[in-house]
């Protein structure tokens, strides 16, 4: 396994903040776990060094799930803001496609399931859903039966 940091988060916010022209902005998440627990944490003690210096008001996580976020918050100084995972009232995918391969999102190995929002409120943690109306899903939300 690597043992270094694909990306930097400080620098990665350095460059937005020169695009954005600004000098703080209100949350930074980070995108995904990293390839391990070390890892993720390592970039998480980055976004809370953010914090301290006023670059970002905020800091959140997405596409985590339940054991994810467990295993950050223990070692976290600042928990995070938020999670945002896709999260619909269309249901939560299932963590293969039709063709048995591994789904990418949408899924519980990314935080789409009960078992993350439970985390997610027993730590305070807001749940910030994405396609929560479906679209991601490809369901027809708004002309299901129960909606209309």
């Amino acid at each position: 396994g690597n043992d270094k940091l694909v990306h930097d988060p400080s620098k990665q916010l350095t460059k937005s903040l020169r695009l954005l022209n600004m000098t703080y902005v209100d949350m930074v998440l980070l995108h995904m776990p990293c390839e391990t627990p070390d890892l993720t944490l390592q970039a998480w003690k980055m976004l809370e060094r953010e914090v301290a210096a006023g670059r970002t008001r905020a800091i959140g996580v997405s596409n985590f799930n339940a054991t994810n976020l467990q295993t950050l918050v223990e070692d976290a100084t600042i928990k995070p803001a938020t999670n945002q995972v896709m999260f619909s009232i269309a249901g939560h995918p299932k963590t293969k496609n039709v063709d048995n391969t591994k789904m990418l999102f949408g899924s519980p190995l990314y935080g789409s399931d009960h078992a993350t929002l439970e985390v997610c409120r027993k730590h305070g943690i807001t749940l910030y859903a994405y396609s929560p109306l479906g679209g991601s899903s490809k369901i027809n939300v708004l002309g299901h039966p129960i909606v209309t």
